[in-house]
């Protein structure tokens, strides 16, 4: 009786037990439910922000930023992070009263705001004043976006380069005969622009014997208003302008090169010139942050860089001039041989007159333009015996020689005078007529 007795305490508490249980779980479950989303104190949602600090410039693909080139930005947190110590990919930073920081960003770099609240507005001042840099939008306020990151794009334009410290000058000096009263030259200053060249300007002077300083030239005043607004290298030259009226070989068609080199190592907001280069019968004098150009043109003429492969017998280019002994020749072989040229280099053939030719064949008078390595090189064609500038040596070139020599009529001055000296003597000589007429015998042997 008295086992009956226990089982049935235990049984009622067990019972009980369990009851208690059951409606203690279901008290729980019912009261869990509202706590579901609620705020949490100082559990705020976080996130990182990035700032990042693209440069936009046209110096050029491979050109590399100065490592000393960097942005400073205002980060305004607000106050709720005042007097809090912030965590940044460059290291720890106490924010002030305001909840601000101010961050350093090197150029085409970013860095990182660790852990900051999502729901707060953010407001990014940039505060860099480097000349030549610039942002369409110095203050940006946001939340922080789904990315995470406010790019702040930077453009870099440095002031251009102005020529207005160089001047260009020069003196036209005849070597070879007197001046004469009152003749002119006329000088040219050109720049090479998107694949050909531009005249900038002439001058012209005037012979005026009373006066020392009328054979001299100034061209400085057509750069005055240049400016060179990119990095790089850009070609100038001085050329002679040749006169119909007088006689060529009283010109210098040489062209006098000048190259300015263009550079921005430091980026400090303003474009330099970091060299000049000249080429021959140019004096260049550099003081502090001017350049002086002296120029010389004369009529005694020198080889330029062009100069004829090996100087065969029977054709040689001196001087201005193409000088061609074989009338078999045509121009293109001629300038085949030509050493120095590029190989892409082009070439139009004009007459006496300036008039473009489609032939090739080689005649005296007729002038050549030949464009290689950015240059222009102008010369004039002789062929020895063609007097008359038909692209022939027949029997009116030898009597043209012999009324010559008789002085019944004169050969004109120049390229024509060239030809008929066919041995090269410096003369017209019954020695030439012979030689002229003997090279029309013999079939041009």
């Amino acid at each position: 009786m008295k086992k009956i007795r226990n089982m049935i305490l235990i049984l009622s508490i067990f019972t009980f037990t369990f009851i208690s249980t059951y409606h203690t779980i279901a008290y729980l479950i019912a009261e869990a439910s509202p706590v579901i989303g609620t705020f949490i104190p100082n559990k705020n949602p976080t996130n990182d922000l990035i700032i990042s600090a693209p440069v936009e410039h046209n110096l050029g693909t491979n050109y590399e930023i100065p490592d000393n080139i960097y942005f400073e930005y205002e980060v305004i947190l607000g106050t709720v992070y005042s007097g809090k110590t912030i965590e940044t990919s460059s290291g720890d930073l106490v924010a002030d009263s305001t909840g601000t920081i101010k961050v350093k960003i090197p150029a085409n770099s970013d860095i990182h705001i660790y852990e900051l609240d999502e729901t707060m507005d953010i407001t990014i001042n940039y505060l860099n004043t480097m000349p030549g840099f610039s942002v369409e939008n110095d203050i940006i306020s946001t939340k922080i976006p789904e990315n995470g990151e406010v790019s702040f794009v930077t453009k870099y334009e440095p002031a251009p380069v102005s020529l207005s410290e160089f001047t260009i000058s020069g003196e036209k000096i005849l070597e070879t005969r007197d001046w004469v009263e009152e003749e002119t030259f006329t000088f040219n200053l050109e720049m090479y622009v998107d694949g050909e060249w531009i005249s900038l300007g002439t001058d012209t002077i005037t012979y005026d014997s009373t006066n020392p300083d009328s054979t001299k030239f100034d061209l400085s005043e057509y750069l005055d208003n240049i400016k060179l607004d990119n990095v790089g290298e850009y070609k100038f030259r001085m050329t002679e302008v040749i006169n119909s009226d007088q006689e060529i070989t009283d010109f210098d068609n040489i062209p006098k090169n000048v190259t300015v080199i263009v550079t921005d190592n430091d980026m400090d907001g303003k474009l330099e010139i970091s060299n000049v280069e000249v080429g021959k019968y140019i004096e260049l004098i550099k003081e502090n942050d001017t350049y002086k150009l002296e120029v010389t043109f004369n009529n005694s003429f020198s080889v330029y860089d062009l100069v004829y492969e090996d100087k065969p017998e029977d054709s040689f280019l001196t001087e201005d001039i193409v000088v061609v002994k074989n009338d078999a020749y045509d121009i293109e072989t001629v300038i085949d041989n030509f050493d120095g040229l590029s190989e892409d280099y082009t070439y139009k053939l004009y007459d006496k007159d300036g008039n473009e030719l489609n032939s090739t064949l080689v005649r005296t008078g007729d002038y050549v333009l030949i464009n290689s390595n950015n240059q222009e090189y102008k010369y004039f064609i002789v062929l020895k015996g063609d007097v008359t500038g038909d692209g022939e040596i027949a029997p009116i070139d030898y009597v043209k020689i012999k009324n010559h020599i008789m002085e019944e009529k004169i050969i004109e001055e120049g390229v024509y005078r060239l030809a008929a000296d066919y041995n090269d003597d410096d003369g017209i000589t019954p020695l030439d007529y012979v030689k002229v007429k003997n090279h029309i015998m013999n079939g041009g042997n």
